[in-house]
């Protein structure tokens, strides 16, 4: 029923009633809507309420369906529902629950399986729900235990998932094969592109490999080509190309004689130097000159090649080298590269180092060769020439001499004519000793009369010879012997070798002043080659003369015939040797650098 009209109708009557038929003022036309809107207020509050009544009602009706349907509804259920007490017993099972217990071989007032019993306890004492799987006559039920704790049992209810399970299982069998088939597709085609791009890395080093081939040959075709250049400034582009290609900080070409640097050209950080005549055991190119293969180390230079490396002025770790070999195997020079990293490099650039060292090699030899040929060539005109003038002069100086001394011994004591008669002596003698040299300087020394020889013991004999024979036989010459020299065999012409050291030592007498020393030395043997010093204190040579010194007819010193030097040259020479003349650092003096093969380093 509704009270939304009523009670204002209702509230209306009564305030008639009660005013009358009294006339109304203003002040109680107010009071009388106050009223009205109190009651109209009171009339909603009531119905309010009666709605929320009425409401309350029907929720009631709805919750008892519902329970009626919940008491109903286990025995309609197609899903298993049972119902297991605190103990353990089955209190209630729907028909569908007969394949759940006879799986667990259970019934209505049996017990459970003590693993259901034990999931029971853990629901109710938890007084939470818990879900599990379980199988039971070829199905698989998901169960959902249910606790009532205030009742003391729980209700299981189960839910047939094997078609549920068995699409999973299909799936993820497909998700599988899906997965294994995404990795083998996904692995073929890493590999693909793991072939691709080791192809376009391969082809890249080709490409790269082949353009630094073509820069190293367009080097050597223009050095080729180029008629104006020298071996040296051929040097000076091999270095600097093998900077650029390779990309080392350090790059040096040197030509090596009779352990010495001939000439080295060394690139570093840009900018070019250049050394000569200066041992190679002291430079970094002396690793490979000591191998005589090609050399590559990685690490602390300075610490594994003190002696060769401490010369450097900064520090590397990386090293590679070639040695230029001639056609006997012997090395002619070497190209090495100096990294301030670890590198390791590549064959291809050691192949384009070796392409420059076997041009070098060729270069090298044939100017050596035309180099001894035109020395050969100049020793045998040297020689036929001074054979010709000595067979025509010595005849004539003869006669000159038996007629001076005839003329001695006529004029007898007539001092008038003794200073020109003597000059006529002195001058026959002159040039009776120039006829010698000539013939020396042209001689060839026989192989067959080199015989093996202490150095030590041969210029020992040279001192006692000069201190007896020499003109300044009064003058202190001083010997000295390295300790770890030991007993240094050269194999030599032992006459012909102690005339060398007897002229070295005139020479320094002749430009030492009287009251300093001359010093004969032999130093420890540098690799192949045991070293003989001659170090005087006079006033040493001009720069500009020194490589002069060694022709024929040229010299300083008055009175000269410019023969010794050469003849001293030609002589160690022929002795598989070198010399060399360098002013002294600090100065004053001049020192004589001999070079001699080691015989016993090479047997």
């Amino acid at each position: 029923m509704k009270l939304s009209g009523f009670l204002p109708r209702l509230a209306r009557a009564s305030l008639y009633a009660l005013t009358g038929a009294v006339p109304e003022t203003a002040g109680l036309v107010r009071e009388r809507e106050q009223q009205e809107e109190l009651l109209r207020k009171n009339a909603e509050a009531l119905e309010q309420a009666n709605n929320q009544l009425v409401k309350e009602i029907e929720e009631q009706k709805q919750a008892k369906e519902q329970i009626k349907m919940l008491v109903r509804f286990p025995a309609d259920d197609p899903s298993p529902v049972v119902r297991i007490d605190a103990d353990g017993t089955v209190v209630y099972g729907n028909a569908s629950s007969a394949p759940l217990l006879r799986a667990w071989q259970s019934g209505v007032g049996l017990l459970v399986p003590d693993v259901i019993k034990d999931t029971v306890h853990g629901s109710l004492a938890s007084q939470k729900g818990v879900e599990m799987e379980h199988f039971a006559d070829g199905r698989i039920y998901s169960l959902q235990v249910v606790p009532f704790p205030d009742s003391g049992y729980v209700n299981v209810y189960g839910r047939d998932i094997t078609k549920r399970k068995n699409t999973e299982d299909q799936l993820a069998r497909v998700h599988e094969h899906l997965e294994n088939e995404v990795l083998a597709r996904t692995g073929e085609l890493r590999g693909t592109n793991e072939l691709l791009r080791m192809e376009i890395n391969e082809r890249a080093k080709a490409e790269a490999a082949l353009s630094k081939r073509q820069q190293v040959l367009e080097s050597i075709y223009a050095i080729e080509t180029t008629f104006s250049e020298s071996l040296e400034n051929a040097y000076d582009q091999i270095a600097l190309t093998i900077a650029h290609i390779i990309n080392v900080p350090y790059a040096a070409v040197g030509q090596v004689e009779k352990g010495r640097f001939r000439y080295l050209s060394q690139l570093t950080n840009g900018v070019l130097t250049h050394e000569k005549d200066t041992p190679v055991a002291g430079h970094p190119c002396g690793i490979v000159y000591r191998e005589k293969k090609i050399c590559h180390f990685n690490g602390d230079l300075r610490a594994m090649f003190p002696e060769q490396a401490g010369s450097l002025a900064e520090a590397y770790s990386s090293y590679v080298s070639i040695p230029i070999l001639s056609k006997k195997g012997e090395v002619n020079g070497m190209i090495c590269v100096l990294a301030k990293e670890e590198m390791a490099f590549e064959d291809n650039d050691v192949h384009l180092m070796e392409i420059f060292a076997r041009y070098m090699g060729h270069e090298i030899e044939h100017g050596v060769m035309d180099e001894q040929l035109r020395s050969a060539h100049e020793i045998s005109l040297l020689g036929t020439l001074a054979s010709g003038v000595a067979h025509e002069v010595r005849n004539p100086l003869n006669g000159i001499l038996a007629i001076s001394e005839a003329l001695f011994q006529s004029i007898g004591d007539n001092k008038e004519y003794l200073p020109y008669l003597e000059h006529i002596r002195n001058q026959v003698h002159r040039l009776s000793a120039l006829m010698k040299d000539l013939l020396d300087l042209g001689k060839p020394l026989m192989q067959s009369e080199f015989m093996p020889h202490p150095l030590d013991e041969l210029i020992r004999t040279v001192i006692d010879t000069f201190r007896h024979s020499s003109a300044h036989k009064m003058r202190t010459i001083d010997f000295v012997s390295a300790p770890s020299a030991g007993v240094c065999l050269v194999m030599a012409n032992s006459t012909k070798l102690q005339q060398v050291f007897f002229n070295l030592l005139e020479n320094a007498c002749d430009h030492s002043p009287e009251n300093e020393p001359v010093v004969v030395e032999i130093s420890r043997p540098e690799e192949l080659f045991v070293v003989v010093r001659v170090v005087d204190r006079g006033k040493g040579i001009p720069p500009e003369l020194i490589d002069r010194v060694f022709e024929p007819f040229f010299t300083t010193r008055k009175g000269g015939t410019g023969l010794g030097l050469s003849i001293v040259k030609h002589i160690v020479e022929m002795h598989l040797g070198a010399i060399s003349l360098s002013n002294n650092t600090p100065p004053p003096g001049l020192t004589v650098e001999v070079r001699l093969p080691h015989f016993a380093e090479q047997k």
